[in-house]
């Protein structure tokens, strides 16, 4: 699976890769994930606008996380070790996991990390 690039999605639920729909959850702030290269790669993720920020009290509302990325076939399980709002360990700092699976077809990534159907639909940035 080679899903090295930048990819951006809205912070709003799709159930099974549908249209998202913030009604369900998400308040359709601008998430982004990029990936770099190698069988392990470097992965930040941002979410522009974080209610775990906001609803806290941090000046800044923006979540960044920044870990590494494992392959499996056609999976992408990324680990987050530096977390926080505005800037790595601003706010609460935490271990955070995300999978990710690749749609060679459309070319999209799919993010669903409990199992119920809905997550986030990813698309590359060209």
């Amino acid at each position: 699976m080679d899903s090295r690039a930048l990819w951006q999605s809205v912070d709003c639920a799709s159930f099974e890769g549908a249209t998202p729909d913030c009604d369900v959850w998400g308040d359709g702030s601008l998430q982004t994930l990029s990936i770099g290269p190698g069988p392990a790669p470097q992965v930040v993720f941002q979410d522009a606008y974080a209610s775990v920020c906001a609803n806290n009290g941090f000046p800044a509302t923006r979540y960044v996380a920044a870990g590494t990325g494992e392959y499996f076939e056609i999976w992408l399980f990324a680990t987050f070790h530096k977390t926080g709002c505005g800037a790595f360990g601003n706010g609460d700092a935490q271990f955070l996991t995300m999978q990710f699976y690749r749609d060679a077809g459309s070319d999209t990534l799919w993010q669903d990390e409990d199992g119920d159907g809905y997550g986030y639909i990813w698309y590359r940035v060209h």
